[in-house]
């Protein structure tokens, strides 16, 4: 995603061959891991089978590339493990195309005419002969000039091609869903039909490059930017989910993507290390944004620079699930799981339980308690043209 998203209510099912019954959350939790990522902080190998199951929907394997040929580069996948995890712990596992490093020009190849067969057959038969239950579009992110001769016909072509293939895991078909950007670079898809060829698109609700906040909610008083249709919104969340639903993007075709990471002007920080690091004393809640800050002061060597970070914490992802679920989104979208690892450290359980539905915020369920959160808080910034 950079760096690091169609059904209202999860799958709540025991998939087949699950050696234990995990109840999933009331909506989706998508979660994005890199194949080799490790403890960030003992630099150990993670665990899939010690991820936090109960608390995940899907498990995203990232990232298989293209190739410029029609075909796909899997060396950087987690592959047949994650899948058998995800399996016995209830979850599904999507194989994810793409990412922030992939190549533009082979996106651009292999959603063309000429190599689009061949892409959406190699897609489809890596998902068939790995077990992945759908996939993820990662392409970051296709031009105007783009709509019409690659992204849209790509989606149609592989949205077919996944139905079309036997049940998942749990029985039901194959997912295709799509990650979007935060609001500069939407000028690739057709919302008002995207919708039909794809079972979600993850919102991201981060990295706006823009204001000092990572992922807010509501910058009332952000700067805004103009983005590649010359609208000019806030680098917000509510921004974002108003330009695509004005556009024609169903709120029930998405999902709102979350920075498991705080950010300061030059470092991303996992959330564990964020939350171990942060000094005393210094910690802010800024509302509306609903994202904290605080300094950063990593232990010399650690890789990220000290000073003031902007991130979310328990209390800010529950504001923004319950936000997400008002507005009628699927879920939610993480980027990406290592950094909330391991599940069971104090420092990450608290988040974990809000993001898998069971913390007191949350509590009746999220899908129980919209009626109570939508309010002041559910109304959509408005967007601005040049």
């Amino acid at each position: 995603m950079t760096h690091r998203i169609g059904r209202l209510l999860a799958v709540l099912g025991l998939g087949l061959g699950a050696t234990a019954l995990h109840a999933q959350p009331a909506y989706k939790v998508y979660g994005f891991l890199m194949g080799g990522d490790t403890d960030v902080r003992t630099g150990a190998a993670i665990s899939l089978t010690s991820l936090p199951w109960a608390d995940l929907t899907n498990a995203e394997d990232s990232f298989a590339l293209p190739t410029s040929t029609g075909g796909l580069n899997l060396a950087n996948l987690n592959g047949a493990p994650l899948v058998a995890a995800a399996h016995a712990g209830s979850a599904r596992c999507d194989l994810v195309v793409g990412g922030a490093t992939a190549s533009l020009a082979n996106f651009a190849t292999d959603t063309g005419s000429t190599e689009r067969a061949a892409s959406v057959a190699a897609i489809t038969s890596t998902v068939e002969a790995g077990g992945y239950d759908g996939v993820d579009i990662d392409w970051e992110f296709p031009t105007a000039a783009q709509k019409t001769t690659n992204f849209m016909p790509f989606m149609q072509s592989l949205d077919a091609a996944l139905k079309a293939l036997p049940p998942a895991h749990d029985g039901a078909p194959r997912d295709l869903t799509f990650f979007i950007s935060a609001g500069g670079a939407l000028c690739g898809v057709d919302w008002s039909t995207i919708g039909n060829y794809c079972d979600a698109g993850i919102m991201s609700g981060y990295d706006y490059y823009v204001d000092s906040y990572n992922g807010p909610l509501s910058d009332p008083t952000g700067p805004t930017y103009t983005n590649c249709a010359g609208l000019r919104p806030l680098p917000d969340v509510r921004s974002t989910f108003a330009m695509l639903t004005t556009s024609g993007m169903a709120p029930t075709k998405l999902a709102l993507g979350c920075p498991l990471y705080s950010e300061n002007s030059s470092s991303q920080i996992p959330f564990i290390l964020a939350q171990e690091y942060y000094s005393a004393g210094s910690y802010v809640f800024h509302s509306p944004q609903e994202e904290y800050s605080d300094d950063y002061t990593g232990p010399s060597g650690a890789g990220y620079s000290d000073g003031v970070a902007y991130g979310d914490d328990a209390t800010s992802f529950c504001a923004k699930i319950q936000w997400a679920l008002a507005q009628g989104l699927q879920g939610i979208g993480l980027w990406e799981i290592s950094y909330a690892y391991p599940p069971t450290d104090p420092l990450t359980a608290p988040v974990w339980a809000v993001i898998g539905g069971s913390a007191p915020c949350l509590n009746p369920s999220p899908t129980a308690s919209r009626s109570a959160s939508a309010t002041a808080s559910t109304t959509p910034s408005a967007t601005a043209t040049a």
